[in-house]
């Protein structure tokens, strides 16, 4: 068997539409229990949480048991791999979700992360790989799977 491999395809960007802050806002905070200071405040920091999200595109290659989507992390950030989806090698079929793994060896694998630190490198399953520049987010992926807010 070949040895595995990974490279970052992509960093996109999520655009953080006002219906995005509209659904997050939503899922996250409750008005009728806060100040207008305090809204004022948690407003801001939800743009900012929104703002710095990115999907990850990955290519893996002859992925072995010790593949998981779960040691996807950069470095001293606290923050993992989130609604994580796959997708073949050469289509933008998905070909799995969340925590169930293609039965392939070879795939891409897409996941959000929160507070995004460009620059600094993805730890994944094999060591670290670079990742390069944030780009805008294609509007095919954008509506294959569009980001989910979470509370």
């Amino acid at each position: 068997m070949q040895k595995p491999s990974i490279k970052v395809k992509a960093a996109y960007q999520v655009e953080c539409t006002p219906e995005l802050f509209e659904q997050a806002w939503k899922e996250k905070y409750r008005e009728d229990k806060m100040t207008s200071a305090e809204i004022k405040e948690a407003k801001k920091d939800l743009r900012g949480e929104l703002s710095s999200i990115v999907l990850l595109e990955v290519l893996v290659e002859n992925a072995d048991e010790n593949f998981d989507a779960g040691d996807f992390e950069q470095p001293d950030s606290g923050q993992a791999a989130y609604d994580e989806f796959y997708l073949a090698v050469d289509s933008d079929e998905i070909i799995a979700e969340g925590f169930d793994q293609p039965k392939t060896p070879s795939f891409r694998v897409l996941f959000f992360m929160h507070f995004f630190k460009p620059g600094k490198p993805l730890k994944t399953s094999y060591g670290k790989v670079p990742v390069p520049k944030v780009e805008p987010m294609p509007d095919s992926l954008a509506k294959l799977h569009p980001y989910q807010p979470v509370d």
